[in-house]
């Protein structure tokens, strides 16, 4: 009988742990909003000089309130090109990112203050805000990370410029509500 009872519990634990991938994706708790606002450009991307460790940031704002971030590992070339035709412009890498909660999220602009939540960690379970201040419609300056799972806060200071960007990819994801 107790061994039963010791094989049904196992099961019933080892049956809790196969869950759906799905059902564990956090949501964002910032909504999105319509960006209807002239303090920052969405006609294109903004981007950093080289931060942490030869790593460079773009973002990407969209009308719709939803916004792509991204921290890549370049240091040769032309990080424009890099930029524009391995990454934004580049199909398969634009479709892992709607296909997973990664590097995707949402923002709002109150005033001079640009805030974003964006999923980090393709599990899903990892959510960050970032926070910047805009010092006009062409360059932001991000100022911290908040780490959402942990509450942990990282003080920053990077600087962001735009550069227009013509083909700007679909900002679809089934991750955005």
């Amino acid at each position: 009988m107790v061994k039963k009872i010791f094989i049904l519990a196992i099961s019933l634990l080892v049956l809790s742990s196969c869950r759906n991938e799905e059902e564990i994706f956090l949501d964002l708790d910032m909504p999105r909003r319509t960006y209807t606002g002239k303090e920052l450009r969405t006609d294109g991307y903004y981007y950093s000089g080289y931060i942490h460790t030869n790593k460079m940031g773009t973002l990407m704002l969209f009308r719709n309130g939803v916004c792509m971030f991204t921290y890549f590992d370049y240091r040769y070339g032309d990080a424009t090109h890099y930029i524009e035709n391995d990454k934004w412009g580049n199909k398969s890498y634009m479709n892992e990112v709607r296909s997973k909660p990664d590097g995707i999220g949402v923002f709002s602009v109150l005033r001079n203050v640009l805030e974003c939540q964006i999923f980090f960690s393709e599990s899903g379970r990892v959510t960050q805000n970032c926070t910047g201040e805009i010092l006009n419609d062409t360059t932001l300056r991000l100022t911290s990370w908040r780490y959402n799972r942990y509450g942990h806060v990282e003080n920053i200071d990077e600087l962001y410029y735009f550069k227009a960007f013509n083909n700007k990819p679909d900002s679809t994801s089934s991750f955005i509500k």
